[in-house]
């Protein structure tokens, strides 16, 4: 726009007849601004017209002072001289220049709607003007100024109608481009993926620059990828690739493929992907993802000696990358994952000791925590955790932690210290999937207190919500028991033939406690039966098979007499 407006001053800049005094100093005033001197220009005009209020060049006056103040970036100022002179001179000679200069000044101000309107007016006074290609242009930055982007559109193709061969249409769409592709990216970050869509697709359509177009096609990769349509992201993914295959965002659309068939769990793919970048970009910020991921894949494939090498390339290669920390981590892992314990430990520890406060920083206590119980060393494994804990007490892992802390409380009988812990779980943490098993130990916790009825309510509300958890049958049995404790036969019974055949041990514990329910109840015949099921279809199952065996020897003295 700048360039626009400058370019029309030269054809007016021949001062009309003066008298010998201000000829002198109105060459002055000309002389500093072919000089470039457009601070000193202002400051002379403002004296001559001081000087000469009456000057038959008072207007032009005005008029070059307010392009020096455009030149010197003082929008403000020229908009009071333009206004000035159409006030004090409404017939000036130059009233169709300086109406042109008072929109371009409303421009450079950030006043869009004022500019187009100016220009607006323009058009209505001045339809014959040498200047209307400028105009149309003018109209269509200053509507973009305003975000109109529709209206800056129409102007567009007004300038495109009547001045088909303008160096200036280039320059509009560009414009216009840019424009969408800046709200493009605003809607994106806000998640606005429908709108984000449409105004990538429309820079597209307005521009020809291969950064602009390779970086909409890959923004619309995106947009697919978060919606979860991983074939039509894939499809403009190998776009970009294809079409701007030396471009940055091509890096960008392997990465993001490499990350697809991720999903899909084609990790060899996956991994030639990421190695196409590390090939054909080496000096791509995405070089230290690559070697995370390839990592990463190995690591899903349970190959832990392969994917710690590719940690190890990032941790060295790479130390100030922040995926380093990360990479320590998962180098952990690795170690975790591949028995090699030690080591396992002094990377844990590692992490811990540099990056206290990385936001993974729970996961690293919760794996010391898990690898020290696994050697055995309960104690400090709960130390650890409760580290952790106090460490990132707002940690998404917060609600397993006190799950794993309570864990070790009750295995150490203090089941008072377990229950504070398994309720904050229930209180903080209601929709966790920490829940059930806190659940579960608040009844097993209740149950060592002797506290049956508090036990029995947990166990209730447990398979009130959980009917189809892993611990859903342990749960059923532990109510059952309880049931059978308060001789409530059918009712015990009614819960323990929900126990799954799935589950056979607890399957079997169930036909058996069925057994003696119906015993109770005066039933041999068919608590005969249920014995012989456990002998049948769970001989294999110790205890339950032996005492079944006992049950059915004793079941069938009594029915033989």
């Amino acid at each position: 726009m700048k360039k626009l407006i400058l370019a029309l001053l030269i054809s007016f800049l021949i001062p009309g007849l003066l008298s010998a005094g201000e000829r002198e100093d109105f060459a002055i005033a000309q002389e500093a601004y072919k000089k470039g001197l457009f601070q000193e220009t202002a400051s002379y005009l403002e004296k001559f017209i001081a000087d000469y209020p009456k000057s038959k060049n008072a207007d032009y006056g005005y008029l070059l002072s307010g392009i020096a103040y455009l030149k010197i970036k003082k929008p403000e100022k020229a908009i009071s001289e333009f206004q000035s002179v159409l006030s004090r001179y409404p017939e000036t000679h130059y009233r169709e220049i300086i109406t042109y200069y008072l929109g371009a000044s409303f421009y450079e101000a950030d006043r869009g709607k004022e500019a187009e309107k100016i220009f607006q007016k323009f058009l209505e006074e001045y339809p014959r003007s040498k200047y209307l290609e400028s105009v149309y242009y003018a109209l269509v930055l200053s509507t973009l100024q305003g975000a109109e982007l529709p209206q800056a559109e129409e102007w567009l193709a007004s300038l495109e109608k009547f001045y088909p061969q303008s160096e200036l249409i280039k320059s509009g769409k560009k414009m216009i481009a840019y424009k969408y592709y800046q709200r493009a990216l605003g809607y994106y970050q806000k998640e606005n993926y429908p709108d984000a869509l449409n105004d990538f697709q429309k820079t597209i359509s307005f521009t020809r620059e291969e950064i602009l177009l390779s970086n909409s096609f890959l923004k619309i990769g995106d947009i697919f990828f978060n919606q979860k349509k991983y074939q039509e992201a894939e499809d403009e993914y190998q776009r970009v690739i294809s079409d701007f295959p030396e471009s940055m965002a091509a890096s960008f659309a392997l990465f993001q493929l490499g990350t697809l068939y991720e999903k899909k769990r084609d990790f060899k793919e996956a991994r030639t992907l990421f190695r196409k970048i590390l090939a054909r970009f080496p000096e791509s910020t995405l070089i230290p993802d690559c070697f995370y991921e390839i990592g990463l894949s190995f690591f899903r494939e349970e190959d832990y000696c392969l994917a710690r090498e590719n940690f190890e390339k990032v941790i060295k290669e790479y130390p100030g990358a922040e995926l380093a920390k990360s990479a320590l981590l998962q180098k952990a892992l690795c170690d975790y994952n591949g028995k090699e314990y030690q080591k396992a430990l002094d990377a844990f520890q590692e992490f811990i000791n540099k990056y206290p406060n990385h936001q993974l920083i729970g996961e690293a206590y919760y794996g010391t925590g898990n690898l020290l119980s696994q050697l055995g060393r309960k104690k400090e494994a709960k130390e650890i955790w409760a580290k952790g804990l106090q460490t990132k007490p707002a940690s998404p892992l917060t609600p397993e932690f006190n799950l794993l802390i309570a864990r070790g409380y009750f295995e150490e009988g203090e089941f008072g210290q377990a229950k504070i812990r398994l309720r904050e779980i229930l209180e903080r943490f209601p929709e966790n999937s920490a829940v059930p098993e806190a659940l579960y130990l608040l009844g097993l916790c209740s149950l060592k207190e002797k506290k049956k009825e508090e036990a029995m309510s947990y166990f209730d509300r447990f398979l009130a919500f959980y009917p189809q958890d892993s611990l859903t049958a342990a749960v059923a049995i532990e109510k059952g028991n309880l049931l059978i404790n308060q001789e409530e036969w059918e009712k015990a019974m009614e819960v323990l033939k929900k126990i799954p055949k799935e589950n056979r041990v607890l399957y079997a514990e169930s036909l058996f406690k069925i057994g003696d329910c119906l015993q109770n109840l005066k039933r041999p015949k068919d608590a005969l039966h249920s014995y012989l099921e456990v002998s049948t279809f769970c001989n294999d199952i110790s205890p339950w098979n032996k005492k079944a065996e006992e049950a059915i020897i004793a079941l069938k003295k009594i029915l033989s007499n």
